[in-house]
Parts: C-alpha cells; sequence; structure tokens
C-alpha cells in the first residue's frame, strides 16, 4: 500500500483591536524663563582681560598687592581704574558683565627729555615713546561689550591741544586688533591709513577726533588695539615749534554706540 502525506498549512493572522481611548483629564503647568541683563545692582562684576589673549585674566603681578582687587569690595567703583603698578601701562577698569565700557586705556604716552638747539629748530624732530624699565605688558584700549543686543560701536581719539607748540602730531604704527569671540568684526577705524605691511594712525594737536576702532554687532565680550613695542607711538613736531620746556596735552578716547561714519 502507498503511503501519502498530506502536509497541511497552519496560516495566523494577527490584527490588532484598536482601544477607544478617552481623556479623563487634561491639566497644564506653566513654564517661564527671565532674562535680566547682567548690571547695576547685583551684576557681575569683571576685570579686562590680556589685549593679545582676550579671556585669559591680567597677571596678579601688575597689581601693587600681587593679587588682583576684590571686587566685592564696595570701595572699588565701576568704571573707574583701579590701582596698578607703575610698569603696567595701562589704566585697569573693571565694570559689569552686561554693559559697553572702556576696560583699558593706555596711563600716558611718555616721550622723554630732549636737548634742543637752533638746528632741531630748523627741521623739527619726531621722538619715539619711552621708559625708565620694559612695560609689563602692552599698550592697549580695551572696550568690553557685554549685551546681548546687536549694537554697532566705535571708538574716536582726540589730541588736545598743547599750549605752547602747535602743529604737533602723535602717530601710532602697526595696531594690532583683537576680539573675543569668533565672528567679531573688530577692525581698525578709518582714521588709519593702511599699507600692506603696517599701519599709521596720526592724531594732530588740536586737531578734531578720529575714528580709531571700529566694531560691528558681533563685536562682544572684550575687544582690543595693541601696539607690540612702547616705541610704535611717536610724536612729531614742525621746524619752527619747538619750545624749551615740559609740554603736555590730553588724548581724550571717546566711546560712542553707533557705527563709525
Amino acid at each position: 500500500m502507498k503511503n501519502i502525506k498530506l502536509y497541511s498549512a497552519l496560516a495566523l493572522s494577527l490584527v490588532a483591536v484598536s482601544a477607544v481611548t478617552t481623556v479623563a483629564s487634561a491639566e497644564s503647568t506653566k513654564s517661564s524663563v527671565e532674562l535680566v541683563a547682567d548690571t547695576g545692582v547685583g551684576g557681575t562684576k569683571i576685570l579686562p582681560t590680556i589685549p593679545e589673549n582676550l579671556g585669559t585674566d591680567l597677571p596678579d603681578t601688575i597689581y601693587p598687592t600681587g593679587k588682583k582687587p576684590d571686587l566685592t569690595d564696595p570701595a572699588i567703583l565701576m568704571n573707574k581704574a583701579v590701582t596698578t603698578n607703575a610698569d603696567y601701562p595701562n589704566e585697569v577698569i573693571p565694570g559689569y558683565a552686561g554693559d559697553l565700557y572702556f576696560s583699558l586705556i593706555p596711563k600716558e604716552f611718555n616721550f622723554g627729555s630732549h636737548k634742543v638747539s637752533a638746528a632741531n629748530q630748523q627741521t623739527g624732530m619726531t621722538y619715539k615713546q619711552e621708559s625708565a624699565a620694559p612695560f609689563a605688558g602692552k599698550q592697549a584700549v580695551e572696550v568690553h561689550d557685554g549685551r546681548i543686543t546687536d549694537n554697532d560701536w566705535h571708538v574716536e581719539a582726540d589730541l588736545g591741544a598743547l599750549p605752547t607748540i602747535k602743529g604737533a602730531s602723535i602717530t601710532f604704527t602697526n595696531t594690532k586688533v583683537n576680539t573675543e569671540y569668533t565672528g567679531g568684526a573688530i577692525k581698525l577705524g578709518n582714521g588709519h591709513t593702511l599699507a600692506a605691511t603696517t599701519n599709521t594712525f596720526t592724531l594732530t594737536e588740536n586737531g578734531g577726533a578720529k575714528n580709531f576702532l571700529s566694531a560691528g554687532a558681533q563685536s562682544k565680550g572684550d575687544n582690543a588695539a595693541y601696539w607690540n613695542a612702547m616705541d610704535d607711538v611717536e610724536i612729531s613736531i614742525p621746524a619752527g615749534s619747538l619750545k624749551v620746556g615740559t609740554h603736555t596735552a590730553d588724548v581724550t578716547w571717546t566711546l560712542t554706540n553707533t557705527p563709525e561714519k
């Protein structure tokens, strides 16, 4: 007898049964966040940073006590210079993290003491900045912009009148710029004469303000213009204008919350 085997296939279908969902209750929880400008009463107080290495604290050694000033001390005022050693060339100005302000400006431009004669009077003279000891740091103009708003700003410089010397000028060469954050649009102002290897910025006594530094809306945090050497700054006195005596005038730096013109 022949054996015949039959194989039967089993088919199984599984179908999900959708349940009817009925919401029994729905409630909500309010979520919120408040953003406040970091300035004024209770604001974070900060010091400037190294111009050529922005974001890095200035060394403790520039202060007479050998350590940074305690910004919680009520005697230390915001936007007022703190005491530094004589060989540090800039005023160190604390401020609020959320403000726009000067954080460093040069203390002085000292062009020394020089003997002059009739021959010098005929030609005029140029003297480079000098110092009795090397500077403990680079001379700089530094601006902190901690605002979250997109506002341009610029810095102007103006050399006041020298009472007895007319037509004198101060020239800055080899000015470098730096900005703390990638994307910052810091650049030399249009008062500079730019060249392939150097640049110059000249202020004439009593000649009015010129654009020194220009910033875009994203030039936030610390932004600096600085000089690598003290003799990158020099004074020129034209022929016929030399006078015996000590002559002083102020260079006024003005920070304006608008683009340069």
